[in-house]
């Protein structure tokens, strides 16, 4: 970052770039979260699919058989 002149400065972003994506080792995501939420629907109640796969305890109560 301290190049004034805006051609000079493309130029390095764009050579910086090029040696990131092409030249560099890749980069790749090392964690993948993945969510898993097993129950028995006739048993248990207030568990709904969501985005974040998040699951308040004070939202979920067992049912009788």
């Amino acid at each position: 970052g301290n190049e004034p002149d805006m051609k000079k400065r493309t130029a390095l972003l764009k050579q910086a770039e090029t040696i990131l994506v092409h030249d560099d080792v890749p980069i790749v995501p090392i964690y993948f979260w993945v969510g898993f939420t097993y129950y028995n629907p006739a048993n248990v109640k207030g568990i709904y699919p969501n985005v974040l796969d998040i699951h308040p305890l004070n939202a979920i109560w067992k049912t009788g058989r």
